[in-house]
């Protein structure tokens, strides 16, 4: 898997992620930046990351993975957002 030894731009708040084990290659593509990465559990979906991402031009490499923001490292600053804009704060 990918580390900050081999890429130093990644950092504690990001993860990579893809498989290639599929008849299609998954992967982030040019134009899914911002756009979700999501999990479901127990039939319900959670949002674990944000496309960062990818360091290979084509989209469906095998074995070339896209890069994502982690979400729950920012779950405090998000909350406090979305309560500032709602009382009216922000």
């Amino acid at each position: 898997m990918y580390t900050s030894h081999f890429f130093p731009q990644i950092t504690d708040n990001m993860f990579c992620a893809g498989y290639d084990d599929q008849p299609v290659v998954m992967d982030t593509c040019e134009g899914d930046s911002g756009g979700p990465f999501v999990v479901e559990l127990r039939g319900t979906w959670y949002l674990v990351g944000i496309v960062s991402w990818s360091h290979q031009s084509k989209c469906g490499v095998p074995g070339r993975y896209g890069f994502y923001t982690k979400v729950n490292n920012y779950n405090e600053w998000i909350l406090d957002t979305v309560n500032a804009r709602r009382s009216g704060t922000s």
